[in-house]
This record gives C-alpha cells, structure tokens and sequence, in this order.
C-alpha cells in the first residue's frame, strides 16, 4: 500500500516475514540501461521488520532495523506474484 511493503517468502523449511515501512523520502530519477527515467521516490530511513519462523511455526529470528533503504518502483502486481 501507500505506507508499507509486506512480503511473505514460504519454503520447505518455514517462513520469512518482511514489512517495510515507507517513510519521508526524496524524489531521484531511476536508471535505465542508456539513460534516466522518471522520477522514483526513494528513502534511506524506512523500518524493516524480519520475522523467520520455522516449519514448526515457531519464531527463529525476529528483527527491526530503523535505518533501511527502500525503493518502490515498476510493475508490482508482476513482482509480487512471482512463484
């Protein structure tokens, strides 16, 4: 959404849970291969949170940091629902 970035990866051995949230941030272009884009909103002071629980459901690793970069840009719905 407008506000944050979640991202469930699920394996054999469990599950890894991300959530970023976006904060105030600057407009910058975005590279392309032979020039520069538009214009993309990018920070270097979102949250992260990681939460790794095993294939047993309990957690083995949990996590924030508060000095994350994020970037959000291209064709999400593509990026999201890759298997």
């Amino acid at each position: 959404d407008d506000s944050h970035v979640r991202w469930n990866l699920i394996g054999l051995d469990g599950k890894l849970e991300i959530t970023a949230e976006r904060q105030s941030g600057g407009l910058l272009h975005a590279p392309l291969r032979t020039s520069m884009f538009k214009r993309v909103e990018e920070t270097m002071m979102s949250n992260l949170k990681v939460r790794l629980l095993g294939s047993d459901g309990q957690v083995v690793f949990e996590d924030v940091g508060e000095a994350a970069s994020m970037e959000v840009y291209g064709d999400l719905e593509r990026l999201l629902n890759q298997r």
